[in-house]
């Protein structure tokens, strides 16, 4: 049986982040990480065209308008999982992660093995939860 890969749609405001993220992923045969944004109205765009399986959306440091984003994506895809990318040095970020429509979070610090476990858990549909270094 031939599986497609799921589409991971990165968004990111820093392009060398984005791509690393995008390699990160994409080193993985059962996932594809083609689509990048760096923010969340070009995100949507994207998605307005091909729906991806997962959003990859890594915070700012305490940027209130991180949040105002995944509400916005929330709302406008509310069938596609978030995970969150969060900072070591932000307090309360993860649970305003949760609270705002992300589904998981990984911290920024976190091994790429984490941040794969975290895709495989929202891709097999597994309730709201975090990872912490």
């Amino acid at each position: 049986m031939i599986s497609v890969p799921s589409t991971v749609l990165v968004i990111d405001s820093h392009p060398l982040m984005r791509e690393a993220l995008c390699f990160a992923i994409a080193d993985e045969p059962h996932w594809k990480a083609g689509m990048q944004a760096d923010n969340v109205s070009q995100a949507l765009k994207l998605a307005a065209v091909v729906i991806p399986d997962i959003i990859l959306l890594a915070l700012n440091h305490s940027d209130q308008n991180d949040m105002k984003d995944l509400a916005t994506l929330r709302k406008s895809l509310p069938a596609t999982p978030i995970l969150a990318l969060t900072s070591d040095e932000t307090t309360g970020q993860e649970r305003a992660a949760l609270e705002h429509g992300a589904q998981a979070v990984v911290k920024k610090s976190a091994p790429r093995s984490e941040l794969l476990n975290a895709l495989n858990r929202l891709k097999l549909d597994q309730p709201a939860w975090h990872l912490s270094n």
